[in-house]
């Protein structure tokens, strides 16, 4: 059976020109020249867009309403997601949230900035203001903590600290912590135990207060002398479970259990730096936020964690930590993060003031329940819309319920229900708007598309729609197998793409969505002609014959330069035997034979024997050298002095010599030619110095003036080159010189480097002959 519910509903909203009526099963949309009035079926009526014309209402999937007017389209965001706010239209004095703090009957406590604390009833409908004797001191309460012990509401400015009843706070007094010496204090952060103890973060150090309800006071000048006071610049303390003290100063971080410091500082580094809050979590874990290295945690007494922005944290500058049930809460001026500890792993949630907070100034932060409340710049929020921003980028202060997070910021107290954190992981859809080929676009409705060589620049616009996420990451590729590349951008301008195959694939995500179903389209580039493999195999084949006839003109001239190397070691060989022949002189011959028969015919037995000796020893060397082509220096000496002492025989005063050898020279590794020397020297003997009536003396010095060459000189005092070559007859020329110049330049076309010969008349007489053979 079919049921009908009659609604009643005020003439006036009908008879305002009614534009469009939308129901859904909880109420009646009715727009109008005056905005829209939802009527729920109770008939009480919620105004909504005042002095906007609209024109038609209605509901999308993820249940958001949408408004049409003249001046443009409205959304407003399902139930759940609508942000609250506190602030000066509801009541506040101020919208620069400070801090925050609950009492025992759910009212909120405010810090603001203009000496006043407001507090906003349970049920948010009505608000106090609670006032200061002296509005500099209190300008603004930047600490607000309730005391379960005793009922009472401790605040704190940068000048002084107080308690008043959370009860009754308008009808009873205001007590104010006293200096008995009327000295000036800066308060920089203040702690309470659960029995009755009081520390202060002074400038000038920490200082503790045994009894916060008998004696409310403290002296500067005695507290010096007691062995629970620390000096130096002090900014956080905090009391753990156990009732011991953690304070944080210009030192680092230090534990005092009442007995003992134990001087964190001393033993990791990272607690060296400044400390802006602590705080301890279950199990015995302690959190640090550090002043730009993340958070810092310690476990009986070891440091096992430090997070930073690269695991995940909005900002490595944490300002203030927040702990309930499982999980830590930090502020940053990035944003604010969620954290849990369990099974010796840590996660992190990520609040990202450009995406989810409604102010990037968050003063301080409470959690009940159900619901987050931030305290903001822009007064109290308190719940949470995903889709925007908070109202402020600063966090000024944070508190949590069971499930509800709040948050003080420059523009208000924002607050939100962070059991509905893990949000509908529902992917964006994801659309390709346009494509465009060297800027000309293309039809769409085809699935793929062929593009010419020179079509290599190609546009894609593209686009994904999520209300509730203004941040989309997209990522693309253009290969199945490729890896995705990210970017926000939504559009692409891909250039100079070689030919083949594509398949460009687009997808999208939010904040806390997976990846979309991407959207594709393919498309192929031709190959240029000279990419084609009908051309690849014509230039594959005359590249094959080209380098054919070239490894065969190779081959060619390397078999020509081998024969004529073959042709040239013949001709040395050749000209090694003719030397051979010239060096026994037929002239040396006879008169060495002469001297021998000279000296056995006046009975010298002894000198016919010591140069008969001397003469088979040249003979055998003779025979020694001819196998070889190149001989030790040691070899080419002994060979010579052999012959210079056959020669001094003969011609005895007449004839002298020296011979001098660079000491560095290795006589036996260096080398040079066989048959070198000796026909310069023979020349120099019979051609320069025997034409003179009084004889003369040769030279030969031998050493090495660098790393390349070895330096032979023969230097004579006879004739000279020139008397000597006036004295000849005709064109004679000795054979053996001859031989050797010609062996010199057969070698110096085989051999890297050349050997090098000059001959050089010395003045008026003698010549000096320079022989440069490389060491090599």
């Amino acid at each position: 059976t079919e049921s009908k519910l009659v609604l009643k509903v005020d003439e006036k909203l009908l008879n305002n020109s009614p534009g469009y009526i939308y129901a859904d099963e909880n109420q009646l949309w009715l727009s109008n020249n005056n905005g829209v009035y939802v009527i729920n079926y109770s008939g009480n009526v919620n105004h909504l867009l005042k002095n906007v014309d609209v024109n038609q209402v209605i509901r999308d999937s993820e249940n958001n309403m949408w408004f049409t007017s003249k001046n443009g389209i409205y959304r407003l965001p399902e139930e759940k997601e609508r942000l609250y706010t506190f602030d000066k239209q509801d009541g506040l004095t101020s919208e620069f949230v400070k801090s925050i703090a609950k009492d025992q009957n759910n009212r909120f406590w405010l810090g603001l900035n203009n000496n006043d604390v407001n507090i906003i009833s349970a049920n948010k409908k009505t608000v106090q203001k609670l006032s200061f004797s002296n509005p500099e001191k209190y300008n603004v309460i930047k600490q607000l903590v309730y005391d379960t012990k005793d009922g009472l509401i401790y605040f704190a400015s940068d000048y002084g600290l107080g308690s008043v009843s959370a009860s009754y706070p308008l009808n009873t007094k205001v007590n104010y912590l006293k200096e008995t010496n009327n000295l000036v204090f800066v308060i920089k952060n203040f702690s309470l135990d659960t029995t009755s103890k009081l520390a202060l973060a002074l400038s000038s150090g920490v200082v503790v207060i045994d009894d916060r309800i008998k004696k409310f006071e403290f002296s500067s000048l005695d507290y010096t002398k007691r062995k629970d006071y620390f000096k130096d610049r002090a900014y956080r303390v905090f009391y753990d479970n156990l009732q011991h003290l953690w304070f944080s100063n210009v030192n680092g971080v230090t534990q005092y259990n009442n007995i003992e410091q134990n001087r964190y500082f001393e033993k990791f580094n990272i607690l060296t730096k400044r400390i802006n809050d602590i705080k301890q979590l279950k199990n015995n874990v302690y959190a640090m936020a550090t002043d730009g290295y993340g958070i810092v945690f310690i476990k009986d007494g070891k440091l096992i964690k430090q997070l930073t922005k690269a695991d995940g944290l909005n900002n490595n500058i944490i300002t203030k930590l927040y702990v309930k049930d499982d999980y830590l809460w930090s502020i940053s001026n990035a944003g604010i993060n969620r954290i849990r500890f369990a099974n010796n792993h840590f996660s992190i949630n990520t609040f990202d003031y450009a995406n989810d907070l409604l102010s990037e100034d968050v003063n301080d932060i409470y959690i009940d329940k159900d619901t987050a409340y931030f305290a903001t710049n822009n007064g109290l929020v308190y719940t949470f819309d995903y889709a925007n921003d908070l109202l402020s980028e600063d966090v000024n202060d944070i508190y949590i319920d069971k499930d509800t997070a709040y948050f003080a910021t420059n523009n208000g107290l924002v607050y939100f229900s962070h059991n509905q954190i893990i949000r509908e992981k529902k992917s964006p859809k994801i659309y390709i708007t346009s494509v465009s080929i060297n800027k000309e676009p293309l039809d769409l409705s085809v699935a793929s598309f062929v593009l010419k060589p020179k079509q290599q620049s190609i546009t894609f616009n593209y686009s994904a729609i999520d209300f509730k996420n203004r941040q989309i990451l997209y990522r693309y590729r253009l290969k199945d197998d490729a890896n995705w590349s990210e970017t926000r951008n939504r559009r692409l301008e891909l250039s100079s793409l070689e030919p083949g195959n594509y398949c460009f694939e687009i997808s999208a995500k939010s904040q806390d969505s997976e990846w979309s179903q991407p959207a594709k389209i393919k498309f192929i580039i031709e190959k240029h002609f000279w990419q084609t493999w009908w051309f690849i195999t014509i230039a594959l084949a005359t590249g094959a014959y080209i380098l054919y006839v070239i490894t065969v003109k190779i081959t060619k001239r390397q078999k020509n330069k081998e024969q004529e190397q073959l042709l040239l070691k013949n001709k040395i060989l050749m000209l090694e035997q003719q030397a051979l022949q010239a060096m026994m002189n037929p002239h040396f011959v006879f008169n060495v034979m002469n001297s021998i028969q000279h000296y056995i015919n006046t009975q010298n037995t002894s000198s016919a024997n010591r140069v008969l000796t001397g003469f088979a020893k040249l003979i055998r060397k003779n025979l020694e050298i001819c196998t070889k082509s190149y001989i030790s220096l040691e070899e080419e000496l002994a060979y010579l002095k052999l012959y210079l002492s056959l020669e001094k025989n003969r011609f005895g005063d007449k004839f002298n010599y020296t011979i001098d050898i660079d000491q560095r020279l290795d006589k036996d590794e260096t080398q040079l030619p066989s048959m070198l020397l000796q026909p310069y020297i023979e020349n120099a003997i019979w051609h320069g110095i025997m034409p003179k009536e009084e004889g003369g003396e040769l030279k030969i010095s031998i050493e090495q003036k660098d790393e390349t060459y070895l330096w032979i000189k023969i230097i004579d005092n006879g004739i000279g080159i020139k008397n000597s070559l006036a004295n000849k007859s005709g064109s004679h020329q000795s054979k053996g010189m001859g031989l050797t110049q010609e062996r010199i330049n057969l070698l110096n076309k085989i051999e890297a480097k050349p050997i090098q010969l000059f001959i050089e008349q010395n003045g008026n007489s003698g010549t000096t002959i320079t022989i440069l053979v490389p060491l090599n």
